[in-house]
């Protein structure tokens, strides 16, 4: 009797149960008809009457605190899983979105705990392996990242976030391949996925696999002709080409699209810059500005091509703008310590790249600089050494090859200079510079057969009038109409 009584007692707590779980699950799908609507007020007015109704719910609670994270209301959001948590310390789910959400607002050392927890609780939870992975990168903890997204893909073999994550760590770890491999499989997925095509896109480009990049970023485009990344990639790619009209068109359909994408107007300006078309460089460069003022790219851009038009009051004044937005910007000082060489003002350039090497101590541009700055003051022993360093950074540059030679012919170093200066060509057999220096050092020599034919060389190959007129000159004075 008392058993039967008990069992009646047990069925009588189930039913009661169920009927409460049946009760709220309805009275929780009002909210989440507004919530699917995106009518994100509704829908907390809908859960808070449930959780007024049902105070003991957990599943009101993170529904309600889903809303507030759509409503990017960090704080509530949190209070209501943490709720939810208190209320049935199993909610697996309820762990995983307190920890997204310490995530999100940079609360890292919350969040962890949370996704072990959820893993703890549901071995197999994807989801919270996927953010715990998120966590480990944005901690560069690139090995437990990978372990991660790679336990989601084996959990679910077709969850196009792990891969395109996975996909991501690889491209930023520079592991090209396992990135192509990852994008690749989220187009079999999604064939039309236009983020993958851009992504695997990014990576060939890192690969330098040109043709491969074109082909992927312009099947974006065709598959979303509106999407102004897709041509901002492939603008900023055709600029790494030299392609600078088709750069040039790209990144004007890119601005078309999104007229506020300050880097499309940077980029441009780039391109018109290489172009030598400097008011036009100018003009995009100042609306970079307008768009970022505090950004040290955009002065130090347009104070360069002030300089070039001829302007150096205004390039003085951005390049100093540029260093006082970021002090320790060697890019910055480098741009200014090369205007001041420009200039004529060695002892303010070499300050510049005394600095900037500080900063940045295989900065081989900045010790090229200064070696010109010292030859400038006379210093060719100093200029010597600093021509050294940049061939032991960069063994292959040619024009520093051109430099020493020049350094070494001011110490009468001769058979030196020669040797460099055929190592430079030796290297770039297209450098119109090298040719040119090489001519003036056999004429020089009183060698007027080899001088010539470097000369001839540089008309044949410069693509800068200056220079070839200049070469034209050195011609007629040897005889040569």
């Amino acid at each position: 009797m008392n058993h039967a009584i008990k069992c009646l007692f047990l069925l009588l707590v189930l039913a009661v149960s169920l009927l409460s779980c049946t009760a709220v699950e309805s009275q929780l799908k009002a909210g989440d008809g507004y919530r699917d609507q995106k009518q994100w007020d509704s829908a907390l007015a809908e859960y808070s009457k449930v959780i007024q109704a049902n105070p003991g719910s957990a599943i009101a609670y993170v529904r309600r605190g889903t809303v507030y994270l759509e409503k990017k209301q960090a704080e509530p959001a949190i209070a209501d899983f943490t709720k939810a948590i208190e209320l049935d310390p199993k909610y697996a789910e309820a762990y995983l979105l307190r920890g997204n959400v310490y995530t999100l607002v940079g609360k890292l050392d919350q969040a962890l705990p949370d996704f072990n927890k959820a893993i703890e609780l549901q071995p197999d939870y994807i989801a919270a392996y996927q953010s715990r992975g998120i966590y480990h990168q944005i901690k560069q903890q690139w090995e437990p990242a990978m372990a991660d997204f790679t336990k989601a893909i084996t959990l679910d073999p077709k969850f196009i976030a792990a891969y395109e994550a996975r996909g991501d760590l690889y491209l930023g770890l520079g592991k090209l391949n396992e990135a192509v491999a990852d994008y690749t499989k989220i187009m079999e997925l999604a064939p039309n996925s236009v983020g993958a095509y851009l992504k695997r896109g990014n990576a060939y480009t890192a690969a330098k696999q040109w043709d491969l990049a074109v082909a992927d970023i312009s099947r974006a485009i065709q598959l979303n002709p509106n999407n102004a990344q897709a041509y901002m990639n492939r603008g900023s790619m055709y600029m790494d080409l030299g392609k600078l009209d088709l750069a040039i068109a790209d990144l004007s359909q890119t601005i078309k699209l999104e007229p506020a994408y300050n880097l499309a107007y940077a980029f441009r300006g780039d391109a018109y810059a290489a172009m030598g078309q400097w008011d036009r460089a100018v003009a995009d460069y100042s609306k970079f500005i307008e768009l970022s003022p505090n950004v040290m790219r955009g002065y130090a851009s347009r104070g360069r091509a002030y300089f070039q038009q001829g302007k150096p009051e205004l390039a003085l004044t951005d390049f100093n703008k540029a260093v006082q937005l970021s002090p320790n910007s060697h890019e910055a000082l480098y741009m200014r310590g090369n205007f001041y060489s420009e200039s004529g003002k060695f002892d303010l350039a070499i300050a510049d790249f005394n600095k900037a090497i500080e900063l940045q101590p295989r900065f081989a541009d900045a010790f090229n600089l200064r070696g010109k700055a010292y030859l400038g003051q006379g210093k060719v022993d100093l200029a010597i050494a600093d021509f050294n360093k940049v061939i032991e950074l960069l063994p292959n540059n040619s024009g520093v090859y051109v430099n020493r030679a020049l350094a070494y012919v001011q110490k009468g170093m001769m058979s030196a200079a020669l040797a460099d200066f055929n190592k430079a060509i030796e290297i770039n057999p297209n450098l119109a510079e090298g040719y040119f220096n090489r001519g003036l050092f056999y004429k020089l020599r009183k060698e007027p057969t080899q001088a010539i034919a470097d000369f001839r060389k540089v008309i044949e190959l410069s693509k800068e009038p200056r220079m070839v007129s200049q070469a034209q000159e050195q011609l007629k004075e040897l005889g040569v109409k």
